[in-house]
């Protein structure tokens, strides 16, 4: 009898397995080369920018580069986040609603971002939270976007809103 109880539990460990790789395989991922919109990216210790629509904060640029193998010009910069000088409403965080035409995502009353930018976003921060900058390097702003990892958590993006 222990031998058939052995036998039981080896196929119920095969019945699973399938279907953990079916789920594992329906994930979407967003391809890295359309989430900057230049063909130069900056870098610097932390940041990584296309210096047009979106900087991502990350603990080393050089190893974000070769692990997303990014085949942009890469040019450097000595900047970092705490040179931003980003100020920002935390009491309300934005909403963020998918307009079906264009695959774009509606931040009101900022701007919109692209279906590809929230995706990667999404994908890579579940639970992250966008938040309005309301002044950047010490000037008043209303077209930027800093995303935190979650509602009290670390910056990991700032994303520039098309009007």
């Amino acid at each position: 009898m222990g031998r058939k109880k052995l036998l039981s539990k080896k196929e119920n460990i095969k019945k699973t397995n399938p279907l953990k790789k079916k789920l594992q395989a329906k994930i979407i991922k967003t391809n890295m080369e359309n989430l900057f919109s230049a063909e130069f990216i900056y870098t610097s210790n932390t940041i990584v920018t296309d210096n047009n629509s979106i900087a991502l904060i990350v603990p080393d640029s050089e190893e974000f580069l070769i692990k997303h193998k990014l085949q942009h010009k890469v040019s450097s910069f000595n900047l970092e986040e705490d040179h931003f000088q980003i100020e920002f409403n935390r009491n309300e965080p934005l909403e963020i609603y998918e307009v079906d035409e264009n695959d774009i995502y509606a931040i009101p009353p900022v701007g919109t971002i692209t279906g590809v930018q929230y995706n990667w976003l999404k994908q890579n921060y579940p639970l992250c939270v966008f938040y309005q900058i309301t002044k950047w390097f010490g000037k008043k702003v209303n077209t930027l976007v800093i995303v935190l990892v979650e509602e009290f958590g670390k910056p990991v993006a700032i994303v520039k809103t098309i009007e």
